[in-house]
């Protein structure tokens, strides 16, 4: 039951709602998801094609500037620690990254919704004539994708802990907890950046959405983007930091 309930949990954070531990910001931002929600829900059917790429796009670039931003040399993270201390600035932080998780799940959602079965047009070409049969190909397909990128987000999350999949580390610029080789990190270097986007591929082929496909693509190539510029040196940073604390502890014995 303990693990059903982490579980949830995980899941619900991964839509930028978290229930671990209620504070004032993540109640502030699960009112502003309601309302986004809401809003959504009001104005989604009214909404044309034409508006919800614009929609899913606007947001895509508002994410990935300020998850740049942020953390870029001299990023307004650290600007932020300092004008309020890091449990203010990483409760404002938190709660902004939780509603863009909300809404770019929404956003994707309506773009997929708008494009479905835009993925037909392909099959033809491919020389698939059963209609129906292509259909349940990629519905089955999908849920396929869905479940292994499930899976492998969940046990990911298990691992480096939702706090580190929110950026916390990179905002506070220290390791959360001590990294170990569990899960699917036994198997996959980057589990999350790689197969753990199967997910979103599935959800666009279930539907037959190929803009989803595409967005999908995009998102992932920016996120690697992202771990390569910004993560991977943070990473190697402060595994050297530990390192060299390790070192000086060992001599501080041994002298």
């Amino acid at each position: 039951m303990k693990s059903i309930r982490k579980i949830f949990i995980i899941v619900l954070a991964s839509a930028g709602i978290r229930l671990d531990k209620l504070t004032d910001g993540r109640i502030d931002a699960m009112l502003f998801i309601l309302i986004g929600y809401v809003s959504h829900t009001l104005i989604s059917k009214y909404i044309t094609l034409q508006l919800s790429l614009v929609y899913f796009l606007v947001l895509f670039v508002i994410r990935y500037v300020y998850l740049f931003g942020g953390f870029v040399k001299n990023g307004f993270s650290g600007r932020m620690i300092n004008k309020f201390g890091e449990e203010k600035a990483w409760n404002l932080y938190e709660m902004l990254t939780s509603i863009m998780f909300f809404q770019r799940g929404l956003s994707f959602g309506l773009l997929t919704q708008d494009t479905q079965w835009s993925i037909l047009g392909i099959a033809g070409g491919l020389g698939f004539t059963d209609v129906i049969v292509f259909k349940h190909i990629c519905m089955g397909l999908g849920a396929v994708l869905i479940l292994i990128g499930f899976w492998v987000n969940i046990t990911a999350t298990f691992v480096i802990g939702i706090d580190t999949y929110y950026y916390k580390d990179l905002f506070l610029k220290r390791f959360l907890t001590d990294f170990k080789v569990e899960g699917p990190y036994k198997y996959f270097a980057n589990p999350m950046y790689g197969i753990g986007q199967s997910s979103g591929y599935g959800a666009a082929l279930m539907v037959g959405s190929v803009a989803g496909i595409f967005a999908t693509l995009l998102n992932q190539i920016m996120i690697y983007i992202f771990y390569f510029i910004i993560e991977k040196p943070h990473i190697n940073a402060m595994l050297k930091k530990e390192s060299l604390n390790k070192a000086v502890s060992v001599g501080m014995l041994n002298a």
